[in-house]
């Protein structure tokens, strides 16, 4: 996978994520600037199917 398009699938995985009601309200829930490590492991019950990408 080259870096433009690991990038690019980065950014469709943080745009997903942070739609995803579970994910906002752990977002919500904690303070400004609070860093959360996006892995397959973190995302596979709320999308699998991202979760297989690599």
């Amino acid at each position: 996978m080259t870096k433009e398009a690991h990038l690019q699938l980065l950014g469709e995985i943080r745009a997903e994520i942070s739609q995803h009601m579970q994910w906002r309200r752990k977002l919500f829930d904690h303070p400004d600037n609070t860093e959360f490590e996006i892995t397959p492991e973190s995302v596979e019950d709320t999308y699998p199917s991202l979760a297989k990408k690599k």
